[in-house]
């Protein structure tokens, strides 16, 4: 997808493997997908590709653990990855990793958040990367609205950020600017186990502090991961459980302004509408652009 035009997003390549709910990090030139979800459980394996270009995937190497759920920030050398599901569900992690994106290896031990977690959301500036830490699943399938944040370049913890204000959520979409982050939708579980979210917040990067209310999406939903360009933000696909459906619809923002989001195009092969006869189910497809914040 051209995230400035919108429209339907095209074909680009295979990954090679099948997965979901991998991390996501990404230079000006390649995307790296880490780890996630594949046909026999959760993988370590670790994927990338040129933005520029169109085709297949090509092996980058391994993340630390076998684990989903991952959530990711960048800039144009290094990659963060967080948290996530591990291979002992409901087990959560709280290790950070990162990769030098420009080349290929094993990812290596960056520090850890204050809480297991998974579906955590990532923005970032090119030195900061901030998480929202999402949902617990330490046995209590909490919560929680804390947020960290890390300096990329260094390694070690996590430090308190703030929290979100609006609703507790995980498993939602994030876009950035190179100074405003953008939390969106997700699910939590009040009043119900699975409860959609189509809030978005939003937190200056650089400082610290609790995130302010920017507007709704256009749907409620969780799995809607996002990207930008600096200016545009796009949260893609959902999944809703009213009925539980994909949903190929995609939000857009304007991450300097606040406003409710706008349908800005569709997925491309979605159960709820595919266009190609294909009954592909997809969602919680990864996100990675080549001018996100933190570029």
């Amino acid at each position: 997808l051209e995230i400035q035009s919108g429209g339907q997003t095209q074909d680009f390549g295979d990954l090679i493997t099948a997965t979901s709910t991998s991390g996501p990090v990404s230079s000006s030139t390649r995307g790296v997908f880490v780890a996630g979800l594949d046909p026999s459980g959760r993988t370590n394996v670790i994927e990338f590709v040129t933005i520029a270009t169109t085709g297949n995937a090509t092996n980058f190497g391994d993340y630390v653990e076998a684990i989903s759920y991952v959530g990711g920030v960048s800039n144009e050398t290094r990659g963060v990855t967080a948290s996530g599901n591990g291979p002992s569900s409901p087990t959560n992690s709280n290790t950070m990793a990162f990769v030098t994106i420009a080349s290929t290896g094993n990812a290596q031990n960056f520090g850890d958040l204050s809480q297991r977690s998974a579906g955590v959301m990532g923005v970032q500036s090119s030195t900061r990367g901030v998480f929202n830490i999402g949902s617990l699943h330490d046995g209590s399938y909490g919560f929680t609205n804390t947020i960290e944040f890390i300096t990329i370049a260094s390694t070690g913890d996590a430090t308190d950020f703030g929290d979100l204000t609006r609703t507790n959520s995980a498993y939602g979409g994030s876009c950035c600017s190179s100074t405003r982050g953008l939390f969106a939708g997700g699910y939590n579980n009040t009043p119900a186990p699975v409860t959609e979210v189509n809030n978005i917040d939003y937190i200056t990067i650089a400082s610290t502090g609790n995130s302010l209310d920017f507007g709704d999406l256009v749907t409620a939903g969780f799995y809607n991961f996002g990207t930008s360009n600096k200016t545009r933000g796009i949260f893609q696909g959902r999944l809703t459980t009213a009925p539980t459906s994909g949903d190929p619809m995609i939000d857009s923002v304007t991450i300097a302004s606040t406003g409710n989001a706008v349908v800005w195009g569709e997925m491309y092969r979605m159960d709820s509408g595919p266009h190609d006869g294909q009954s592909l189910v997809r969602r919680g497809a990864t996100t990675i652009s080549d001018s996100h914040g933190g570029l």
